[in-house]
């Protein structure tokens, strides 16, 4: 009886072939979309208008960023504004904190600082965010911070005749040392009370002081409007842990798949090479139940490599889940965003861009 031919090289390729066919079929499956931190973004028709502010909020914050590196502050100011009502980012707004800084504008600089601590300090370099905050210091020594409360939803907010916007504030309001007045405008409790409410405070503030002033209309059920930002923050943290807890599960469980799919697939090609080998040593009086049994041993190395291969794609499956989950977490909330055992002084950066936060956006 001659023996049949089989090709020995089978078993040193299956394994890359069937992982490889596998992982285009999970891919296939995951449906050809890249990965995003956010919702999918809808496709425009035939034209791209939706583009065009995207690009010229480009343009002009690089525009910002170069006129700041030549000096021209009140340039780079322009710029950075007009970048940030077409595309509102951290980036504008610690670049914007940075020039009003540079400019004197503190008060406004202050809010600004607030507002990158709390959106962009998790996204950003850590030379920048410590940079910053070592600026942001030195803002409040020579400003006065109030963070006002108010158990009144959208009462407008004046300061010194000026609206800063309705409770609740997004950041602490950031003033001057002297005599201030603030002024919160309500709206009327019932139709048989047309005139607006009104709450008056006069302060008189300190360089370097941090006051917590609460202004009550005397209506206790919307404290809880008042309180929203600190429940939104306590929302993403929890989302935030939740989504790490799910991510690192998964990509536990995806190395623990890729391990028992290298285990599989090494003990299938160990298997069918050594069966391969036997197999190929028989000759035609060798007896027919020696050459089912080597062929029998071949198909079991191949399942076991199929079995790995299985595996294999699963892994890959999971870790795709686990860094799914781990690049969508939200950023992690800071509250309040100061570091209050950073020195004071900005220490720049290499190049002169002490706090320039380029990039596109």
């Amino acid at each position: 009886m001659s023996s049949p031919t089989c090709d020995a090289g089978w078993f040193r390729r299956a394994p890359l072939l069937l992982t490889l066919l596998l992982s285009l079929l999970v891919m296939a499956a995951w449906g050809g979309e890249p990965l995003a931190l956010g919702p999918p973004a809808s496709r425009p028709a035939a034209s791209f208008p939706a583009k065009e502010p995207l690009a010229e909020a480009r343009r002009l914050f690089s525009e910002g960023i170069a006129l700041r590196r030549a000096g021209d502050l009140e340039g780079a100011l322009s710029r950075f504004r007009r970048a940030h009502v077409l595309h509102p980012s951290y980036k504008t707004h610690l670049n914007l904190a940075t020039v009003l800084f540079e400019l004197g504008q503190l008060e406004e600089a202050g809010a600004l600082y607030e507002r990158f601590f709390a959106e962009g300090a998790a996204q950003s370099p850590m030379a920048i965010t410590a940079a910053a905050r070592r600026r942001y210091q030195q803002l409040l020594r020579r400003v006065a911070r109030v963070e006002l409360t108010c158990d009144e939803a959208r009462a407008r907010v004046l300061v010194d005749g000026h609206e800063v916007g309705r409770t609740p504030l997004d950041t602490a309001l950031y003033l001057l040392p002297g005599e201030h007045v603030l002024v919160l405008h309500a709206s009327p409790r019932s139709a048989k009370h047309v005139s607006p409410r009104e709450a008056h405070r006069r302060l008189s503030l300190v360089a370097g002081e941090q006051r917590v002033l609460a202004v009550s209309f005397g209506r206790p059920r919307a404290r809880v409007a008042a309180n929203r930002p600190a429940r939104d923050l306590g929302v993403r943290a929890s989302l935030r842990r939740r989504k790490t807890i799910v991510a690192w599960t998964a990509l536990g469980t995806g190395a623990a798949l890729a391990v028992g799919a290298a285990v599989l697939l090494g003990l299938g090609t160990a298997q069918g090479e050594r069966a391969y080998q036997a197999y190929s040593q028989l000759s035609a009086t060798d007896p027919d139940a020696s050459f089912r049994e080597e062929r029998a041993a071949m198909s079991e190395a191949r399942k076991r490599q199929v079995a790995g291969a299985v595996l294999a794609g699963a892994a890959v499956a999971v870790a795709a889940l686990g860094a799914y989950h781990l690049f969508t977490r939200p950023a992690e909330p800071a509250r309040g965003g100061v570091a209050r055992d950073v020195a004071a002084g900005v220490a720049p950066l290499p190049g002169g861009a002490a706090l320039s936060l380029g990039g596109s956006f």
